[in-house]
């Protein structure tokens, strides 16, 4: 007996739907070591957008003005990925940078979809042993736009709670400045 095709095709979705789950993406816990690193910046910041996104979620990138490589790259709205926020789909990052400076870029992870954003993004730069926040790039009505917002109170608060030893005094706030 010969089985439709489209039955087939029925079943190959229903077990790629339910085997699709969120992932923990965690708030780190090892910020005040990252922060005594006196050769590398640490950097606090969060990414956003108003719902999550499959088909194109974007990664944040910070890539090296000096050598053109990609330093980090930090999630925004994969759905994948379980949200740090109750009221919209985002996280807080805190990163270990060497000194020097960033160009900020919006990488959309789905291949198929253009990455070219209307917005010129911005550079910022960071000196060894700084504790610098940056603020929150969020997403804004559709993938290719952007705001930042100053978001300091309540993300320090988050890197606070999972790192209680962090001396937050002496986090700096230096909003990216959008170009």
């Amino acid at each position: 007996m010969k089985i439709p095709s489209y039955l087939l095709a029925s079943f190959a979705l229903l077990t790629l739907i339910a085997g699709c789950k969120t992932y923990d993406y965690a708030i780190p816990t090892n910020v005040s070591e990252m922060g005594s690193q006196s050769d590398n910046a640490l950097v606090i910041l969060s990414t956003g957008a108003d719902k999550p996104s499959i088909s194109a979620a974007q990664n944040l990138l910070f890539v090296s003005v000096e050598t053109g490589n990609i330093v980090v790259g930090l999630p925004i709205d994969n759905s994948f990925l379980e949200s740090h926020f109750e009221d919209h789909m985002g996280f807080v990052h805190a990163v270990s940078l060497p000194e020097g400076k960033y160009q900020v870029r919006l990488e959309v992870l789905n291949i198929y979809l253009p990455t070219s954003h209307p917005d010129v993004l911005p550079k910022f730069e960071v000196k060894a042993g700084e504790m610098v926040y940056l603020g929150e790039l969020y997403l804004t009505h559709n993938i290719k736009h952007y705001e930042i917002r100053n978001e300091q109170a309540r993300d320090i608060a988050m890197i606070r709670k999972m790192n209680p030893d962090l001396d937050t005094a002496a986090v700096e706030t230096r909003l990216i400045e959008k170009r």
